[in-house]
């Protein structure tokens, strides 16, 4: 069914990137995610934000391209994402905050180095996002990905329950960041969110420049490379901090 084609096609697509450009900049193709590394530190709210802003870029021109590359006859033409008859505006925030969540707590969880678990990166988290379109298609038509909406949104000049489509993932990449981190405390040296509330308990307020995530933009490129060619070799600890 169609549901099954899109999820094909996003874990192909998501695999795909991620394999390509994980070692330029950690395939940042997804605002939730991109949220996810900047609240937990992995990134600075400077490289977040040059990451948004050609996300936002791409999501038009991917759009135009597919527009252009399309009959006007042809059914595949950019499809505005609309909640679908009967589900309800929290329902379908629920949605896409569940599916999102999942898929931004397995990015994590795949990408952290200390495990050697993991298998084939990019395809793990490719099935992620499969998963999730699956969960979501009938629903709310899989968004997943704030851009993913935006793209054809502005080609057609439609914006009905946009918000639902950058709400419920933004939410859905946030709490997936503070979930992961605050639940798989893997690093020797321990999580920004374990080491703040541990202080707070103490008396001590959290330091905001140290720790395993307190690291240099540029060592999230060169890590998440080292990750994808060598899994499990490299502690996150490691990496520049600021």
């Amino acid at each position: 069914g169609a549901a099954v084609r899109m999820a094909l096609a996003y874990c192909l697509t998501a695999a795909t990137l991620i394999q390509c450009f994980g070692n330029v900049s950690g395939a940042q193709t997804n605002p939730a995610v991109t949220l996810s590394l900047l609240v937990t530190r992995y990134i600075s709210p400077l490289r977040a934000a040059a990451y948004v802003t050609v996300q936002l870029a791409g999501a038009l021109c991917g759009a135009l391209i597919v527009l252009g590359l399309t009959p006007p006859d042809w059914p595949d033409q950019p499809q505005v994402l609309a909640v679908a008859s009967g589900v309800t505006l929290t329902q379908a925030f629920g949605v896409e905050f569940l599916a999102t969540f999942i898929a931004v707590v397995t990015t994590l969880a795949v990408l952290d180095p200390v495990r050697a678990d993991v298998g084939c990166k990019a395809l793990s988290i490719g099935l992620a996002y499969g998963l999730g379109v699956l969960f979501s298609f009938q629903r709310t038509g899989a968004c997943l990905n704030p851009v993913r909406a935006l793209g054809p949104a502005l080609v057609n000049n439609v914006w009905k329950d946009h918000w639902v489509y950058w709400v419920g993932p933004l939410f859905g990449g946030l709490l997936g960041g503070f979930t992961y981190e605050f639940v798989h405390d893997s690093s020797p040296h321990g999580r920004f969110l374990h080491r703040s509330f541990r202080r707070r308990r103490g008396g001590q307020q959290p330091s905001r420049s140290g720790g395993a995530l307190g690291r240099d933009v540029s060592g999230l490129s060169a890590a998440t490379s080292e990750l994808l060619q060598h899994p499990g070799t490299e502690d996150i600890s490691t990496v520049s901090r600021h």
